[in-house]
């Protein structure tokens, strides 16, 4: 990412001027982050791209060649694009959020983050405002893959099933950026993109995406068991088939939601505790 004006100035502020011992406030720093990852964002259109074309191309290509599937009765929509539409929309996310984590990784290569370093700022503001923005940005995919669904035949049973899928890819998004930024903060390259999408893929392949449980055989029903992204992944779905948004299919995508935030937070925090000063 270019240098952000605002966040120069924040950054020389520490080398003695009068207002360098009043500290940056936690959100304006969010927000100022936030801010300039949308200004930037247009001048790297390969930043989020990947990440729009990928959900898109596996809602059609999934729905046109395994869309009969829908017929047999171990699925419980009779659409497959409602099926496969809301794992499209967590992959999107998740890999939008990919793209957040790598300009913070291109801001470590070109000395920019070390001038954010050396600011009157809040640490933690530092180390996670990325997740932030890109949470922002996993809506994005959402919207797309929505649209395509509908175009498909699909459809929301209910407003509270667009509410569901919501917070499940902003939480994937912001999931995956603590995930990508706990990498960055320890590799300093964006070399290491590889290793923060392998995490991704495996995450998001080992799970109900494609099939049921039921439907699976050998090895894979125990890893979608055992694999936290299965229930969010179920939590947003609900709301696209026909047995609707139910508490017992809300609440374990909820906590394992929860429990991705925190131990990802903490991976993230212990890197970012290697660079800062």
């Amino acid at each position: 990412m270019s240098a952000d004006p605002s966040l120069s100035a924040r950054a020389a502020a520490a080398h003695g001027t009068p207002s360098a011992s009043a500290s940056v406030g936690g959100w304006a720093l969010t927000r100022a982050i936030v801010r300039r990852g949308f200004i930037v964002l247009p001048r790297i259109p390969s930043a989020i791209i990947p990440a729009l074309a990928m959900p898109l191309f596996i809602t059609i290509a999934f729905t046109g060649t395994f869309g009969d599937l829908a017929n047999l009765p171990v699925y419980p929509t009779d659409n497959f694009a409602n099926w496969i539409g809301p794992w499209a929309i967590l992959q999107g996310s998740a890999f939008a959020a990919v793209g957040a984590s790598i300009g913070v990784a291109r801001d470590l290569e070109n000395g920019f983050y070390d001038r954010m370093l050396v600011a009157p700022a809040p640490r933690p503001g530092l180390a996670f405002s990325p997740a932030v923005y890109a949470g922002m940005r996993g809506l994005i995919p959402l919207v797309l893959v929505l649209t395509v669904v509908y175009l498909a035949g699909g459809s929301l049973q209910s407003p509270l099933g667009l509410v569901m899928a919501t917070i499940a890819a902003v939480g994937v998004a912001a999931s995956a950026a603590l995930w990508g930024l706990g990498i960055f903060y320890r590799f300093k390259t964006q070399r290491a993109a590889a290793l923060v999408q392998i995490g991704i893929f495996s995450s998001m392949f080992l799970t109900t995406g494609q099939a049921p449980i039921d439907f699976m055989e050998g090895w894979l029903p125990y890893a979608a068991r055992v694999n936290p992204m299965t229930y969010v992944l179920g939590m947003a779905r609900q709301g696209f088939l026909d047995t609707g948004v139910t508490w017992a299919d809300t609440w374990p995508g909820l906590l394992a939601l929860a429990g991705m935030l925190v131990l990802l937070s903490w991976f993230c925090w212990r890197g970012f505790k290697k660079l800062s000063p």
